[in-house]
């Protein structure tokens, strides 16, 4: 059976190493709401303004995406080492 590791509130350098290593040895379930989020970066000045709404329109210049919600708390697992099995459920939202 995998020993338990205790929380301590302030680690030194020194002890937060062996921590690590466990981490590599360890499987994880993550159970939740996998989300992606998605950034959009716009161009700051209006280049017109909509005829339909008379709001100043905006072009989108990049866009990116990240992992959020048990996504995000899956990946940082994998980034430790862990082994992480990723549980949720699919539905029709965006």
């Amino acid at each position: 059976m995998p020993q338990a590791i205790l929380y301590e509130p302030r680690l030194s350098p020194h002890a937060i190493q062996p921590l690590l290593a466990a981490a590599e040895k360890l499987r994880i379930a993550v159970i939740g709401d996998f989300c992606l989020d998605v950034y959009w970066e716009i161009e700051p000045v209006a280049t017109r303004v909509s005829r339909e709404t008379g709001r100043p329109v905006r072009r989108i210049t990049s866009q990116r995406c990240a992992p959020a919600g048990a996504g995000s708390v899956a990946l940082n697992l994998a980034s430790l080492g862990c082994e992480v099995d990723a549980i949720g459920f699919v539905g029709d939202d965006l």
